[in-house]
C-alpha cells in the first residue's frame, strides 16, 4: 500500500515521503543495494578445468623429478656400500696372501691361477680360485688349502675373478723368488655392483743361493 504524506512546516513545505508497506522508497532502494552487494560477496570461488589440468601437469613433473632424484641417490648409496665391501675384502685377502708368501719358501707355479709354497712352519700352502663353498656356489672365492683342509678367503657376499699368479719360482738359480698377485673382487648385483682391482708383488725373504 502506497501512502502519500505532506506535512506543513513553519518555514516551508515539508518534503514528500512515499511509503510502501511501512517503508520509504529510499529504504527500499537501500535494501535492494545491500541485497545485491550480499549476493556478490557470496560468490563461489573455484578453479576452472584448464587451471586444474595445468596444476596437475606441474605437480606430475615435479613428482617425477623428485622420484628420479631419490632413485639416483639410492643407487649411488648402494653402489658405495658395495664398493666399500669389495675394498675391505680385497685388502684383507691380499694381506693374508702377502704375509704368508713373504715368509714362505719353495714357491712353485702350477698355473696362472695357482701357486704353491711352504709357509714359515714348512706347511705346504696352495692358493687357487674356484666356486665358493655352499650356499654361495654362484660366487668364486680364493681358496687356501693347507694340511688337507680348504677354506674360502673373504666374505661370502663378494666374488673373485681374474686371479693371476706369476713371477720367479724358487727353482730359478741366483734369482730371488717373487710372486705377483692380481685379482678382481666384485660385490653386489647389477645395476648396483661395484668391483676393485688389486695387484702387488711379493719378494720372499727366505732365499737359498746355489
Amino acid at each position: 500500500m502506497l501512502n502519500l504524506k505532506n506535512n506543513n512546516h513553519k518555514t516551508g513545505p515539508a518534503p514528500t515521503s512515499y511509503c510502501f508497506d511501512g517503508g520509504t522508497i529510499d529504504q527500499l532502494a537501500d535494501g535492494a543495494y545491500l541485497a545485491l552487494k550480499h549476493k556478490k560477496n557470496n560468490k563461489v570461488w573455484g578453479f576452472s578445468l584448464i587451471e586444474l589440468v595445468v596444476a596437475l601437469g606441474v605437480f606430475s613433473v615435479i613428482s617425477m623429478a623428485l622420484v628420479g632424484l631419490f632413485v639416483s641417490s639410492l643407487r649411488g648409496e648402494r653402489k658405495a656400500l658395495n664398493m666399500q665391501l669389495a675394498q675391505d675384502n680385497a685388502r684383507l685377502v691380499m694381506e693374508i696372501m702377502v704375509r704368508e708368501l713373504r715368509d714362505g719358501s719353495n714357491v712353485a707355479f702350477g698355473s696362472d691361477q695357482n701357486v704353491s709354497f711352504n709357509d714359515k712352519n714348512n706347511t705346504p700352502i696352495t692358493y687357487s680360485v674356484s666356486a665358493c663353498s655352499p650356499p654361495n656356489v654362484t660366487n668364486n672365492c680364493i681358496k687356501r688349502a693347507a694340511s688337507g683342509s680348504t677354506i674360502d678367503l673373504g666374505s661370502e657376499n663378494v666374488s673373485t675373478t681374474n686371479l693371476k699368479f706369476f713371477g720367479v719360482s724358487s727353482s730359478a738359480s741366483l734369482n730371488q723368488p717373487r710372486v705377483t698377485i692380481f685379482f678382481t673382487m666384485e660385490s653386489g648385483m647389477a645395476p648396483y655392483s661395484s668391483n676393485i682391482n688389486l695387484q702387488t708383488t711379493v719378494s720372499l725373504r727366505n732365499i737359498k743361493l746355489q
